[in-house]
């Protein structure tokens, strides 16, 4: 084949793994002092952390007093901080970890049932998107804070993928040029 179209199909060999890459997410598990900083830092207590399926999210804790993660039965009563019907999926302790699946498209409500927690902010809601989803009705963050829209493709991967991805459009740079 010709070099603009050698260039052409490695480039979108390059770009099919995009689609297909996960995040990984992890939420600090403890009640908020001030109002959490949604906009920078969506993996926090009190946040909506938009999610695709395939992503990992991981809410963790490891402190001097107890928590406890109960999954609500729906945003009515993530918004009010009640219980009822709630499925627990951690028990109250000082330590505590629970991978939430996010295999199907939804939105599923957290939070900790120990007195004033969840009022202060020690809830968390994961909407996981389809991957068609239409991102502009939100803002769309990377797990460490940053701005997953705007950042290049090479910034939203990492190791091996990302590399490839360079030496590839590199590559086809420089068979255009000839």
């Amino acid at each position: 084949p010709s070099p603009p179209a050698a260039a052409a199909a490695a480039a979108a060999a390059a770009v099919a793994p995009l689609a297909e890459a996960t995040a990984n997410y992890t939420v600090n598990w403890v009640p908020q002092a001030t109002a959490p900083d949604c906009t920078n830092a969506p993996a926090t207590p009190g946040c909506t952390l938009h999610v695709h399926p395939g992503d990992t999210v991981v809410i963790s804790w490891d402190t001097e007093e107890v928590h406890d993660l109960l999954l609500m039965e729906n945003a009515e009563r993530y918004g009010a901080c009640t219980f009822i019907n709630a499925e627990e999926k951690v028990g109250k302790k000082q330590q505590g970890s629970y991978t939430v699946d996010t295999s199907a498209v939804g939105t599923q409500y957290f939070g900790c049932s120990v007195y004033g927690h969840c009022t202060s902010k020690q809830k968390i809601a994961i909407e996981v998107e389809d991957d068609a989803h239409d991102h502009d009705d939100h803002d769309d963050h990377d797990h460490d804070g940053t701005d997953a829209s705007s950042a290049p493709p090479a910034q939203r991967l990492g190791g091996a993928a990302a590399s490839a991805l360079v030496a590839v459009l590199a590559t086809a740079a420089a068979a255009a040029v000839v």
